[in-house]
């Protein structure tokens, strides 16, 4: 609370306060409350409405209902996603998801415990006055001190409070590294090697972020090149296809396709227009949040 306060009060004057942690803020917020705090909360991670969807789904299947909804309603009221434990008899709505311009909100039905152990961990979270029941509700900003276990770690507390399952931080909160198998698991990185993106991420995602463009063409003599040569040459938000690459001459002009391999570090967010790519480009790719697009011959 106090960091909206002096937000309001510094914005006319150029100036943000310090960026609030855990015990900075009141125990108890209105749902009006947290969602200010959130808008001024910041993620380097995509964690929203389709992320917590996409894992509910994935991991639980039938024992959950996803309720989706846009962003707000007709009036400009914020509207929240709304998920319900479906399991043993048990039909109960245990997690709000709100998307504002700064982090994702959960708001979400939890045990004391929960709720003590963020506390703990010096993270944002109150206890909501929103909605008004005898259970403990709490919101929780998903802002850039959360990995993407932790988030799966809430998501699950949430959920497992209610059928009698206990949430366990996966493997990588205990140093090993944790294999994701869905695009929108992908933590993205400043920088990619080929062992790091091999180890972090699966052949099915390589799948799942390459796009398919076809085009009507025959006999085009290709060549390679390797993902640090474009590395090198181009900067963080380009996009790179043939053309470029042979106005920067790394491409000889008798080559009419071209195939990129994986090699050294890419430590740029690029999207890429290629006449085909290893499976280790790609992940390197996805690992520092670019995009894939590969050219195919209609036939």
């Amino acid at each position: 609370m106090r960091y909206i306060l002096d937000y309001c009060y510094l914005l006319p004057f150029g100036i943000k306060p310090k960026r609030i942690k855990g015990a900075d803020i009141k125990e108890e917020l209105t749902l009006k409350e947290s969602l200010a705090l959130a808008k001024e909360s910041t993620s380097d991670k995509a964690i929203n409405k389709e992320y917590v969807r996409n894992y509910l789904v994935n991991k639980y299947k039938d024992e959950v209902i996803v309720n989706e909804r846009g962003n707000y309603t007709s009036t400009g009221l914020p509207l929240a996603d709304t998920h319900y434990v479906n399991k043993n008899g048990i039909r109960k709505c245990f997690i709000y998801v709100y998307e504002t311009e700064g982090s994702t909100l959960l708001l979400g039905n939890a045990s004391e415990s929960l709720f003590e152990e963020l506390k703990e961990k010096d993270k944002v979270v109150s206890k909501s006055l929103f909605p008004k029941s005898k259970d403990l509700w709490i919101t929780i900003p998903i802002d850039s001190s959360y990995t993407i276990d932790e988030v799966n770690y809430v998501i699950d507390s949430l959920y497992g409070c209610h059928v009698g399952l206990e949430a366990k931080l996966s493997e990588s909160e205990e140093g090993e590294k944790h294999v994701v198998h869905h695009l929108s698991e992908v933590e993205i990185h400043k920088e990619a090697t080929v062992e790091e993106a091999n180890e972090l991420i699966s052949d099915e995602v390589v799948k799942e972020a390459t796009e398919i463009k076809y085009v009507k063409s025959a006999g085009r003599k290709k060549t390679i090149i390797n993902i640090d040569t474009i590395s090198d040459n181009f900067n963080d938000g380009d996009e790179v296809d043939i053309k470029v690459l042979k106005e920067k001459g790394l491409i000889q002009s008798k080559f009419g396709a071209y195939k990129v391999l994986a090699r050294g570090v890419l430590n740029k967010k690029l999207k890429i227009v290629a006449d085909g790519f290893s499976d280790e480009a790609i992940k390197m790719i996805i690992l520092t949040g670019g995009e894939i697009i590969e050219i195919k011959e209609k036939k």
